[in-house]
């Protein structure tokens, strides 16, 4: 499996830009891969030369770092659409984007291109909330490790693949979550609203049997050469302690999975992967279920 290929939609907005550095730090290290910027306007709006001026700029700046980049202008009345017909036609190994763009949108990704983007892809989608956090500037975030959220089922390690060749190409540390929800705790908070989370009871077995769990994990990836710096299993509501474990999101990357075509509406466990990106401040790589890892290489 291999991630040399990268399209990132872009739109006229500053908003639309902030996953480019997320990007070019997957890229730096990999003279192998190449990223395609890529605009898609309504069918009623002309391919105006400033949208034209601002792709070239972009491309030329990654040229000159030594990234391999092109950018496309392209028209459709479905934007999320086109992004992934564009991906899968030209055979992408993954998509990068940020979550608001033109449309300024109230409830971060819920409504927006990025939401049915990541609903119809068939690749992992690397997603980046818009204004969540500072503004990134083009050389600023710099990631040191990945969070990778598991829950004992195959859907959840269908993430350690990805795993694998993000911390391998970018030489990044490796942290591994799980977490264990009380029962009684409230689905009304500010991060989650999800009925889900009314969870199992915390009992002195379950908790170590998540701790053995972790640390087998993480034995496994170690033998591979990954850097596993931390196995934690953690209580309380299982977004809102994921995000509450990170103190920079400009530093960490969240590596989950989803249900793929099927919606976003159950995500990972629960809607634990959609409460992460309408809440997170960070990038989040998104693995859909019917991501092909037949290609996978260890």
């Amino acid at each position: 499996m291999m991630l040399n290929n990268i399209l990132v939609p872009l739109d006229d907005s500053a908003n639309s830009e902030e996953v480019l550095p997320f990007v070019m730090q997957l890229a730096l290290p990999n003279p192998q891969i190449k990223i395609t910027l890529l605009t898609v306007t309504g069918l009623d709006s002309p391919r105006d030369s400033a949208s034209t001026f601002k792709l070239r700029s972009f491309a030329e700046l990654l040229t000159s770092k030594g990234i391999e980049s092109d950018f496309f202008i392209t028209e459709s009345m479905n934007v999320a659409n086109r992004i992934n017909d564009w991906a899968d036609t030209n055979s992408y190994d993954m998509i990068a984007m940020s979550t608001r763009g033109r449309e300024g949108l109230s409830r971060a990704i819920l409504g927006s291109v990025a939401t049915e983007v990541l609903r119809l892809a068939s690749l992992p989608v690397m997603v980046v909330a818009a204004s969540r956090s500072s503004k990134h500037r083009l050389d600023s975030p710099k990631l040191i490790d990945l969070v990778v959220p598991l829950d004992g089922s195959r859907l959840s390690e269908s993430s350690l693949p990805y795993v694998e060749v993000i911390a391998k190409s970018l030489n990044l540390g490796v942290r591994l979550m799980n977490v264990i929800t009380p029962v009684g705790l409230s689905a009304q908070n500010p991060v989650d609203e999800s009925s889900y989370f009314f969870g199992n009871k915390i009992v002195p077995d379950l908790y170590k049997e998540y701790e053995n769990y972790l640390a087998q994990t993480a034995d496994s990836l170690t033998e591979k050469g990954l850097n596993v710096l931390s196995q934690n299993v953690l209580i309380g509501n299982t977004a809102s302690a994921l995000i509450g474990c990170v103190k920079d999101p400009s530093e960490s990357l969240f590596v989950m999975s989803t249900h793929g075509r099927n919606g976003i509406d159950r995500l990972l466990i629960g809607s634990v992967t959609d409460s992460v990106l309408r809440s997170y401040g960070g990038p989040v790589f998104v693995i859909p279920a019917n991501a092909t890892l037949a290609s996978v290489h260890a």
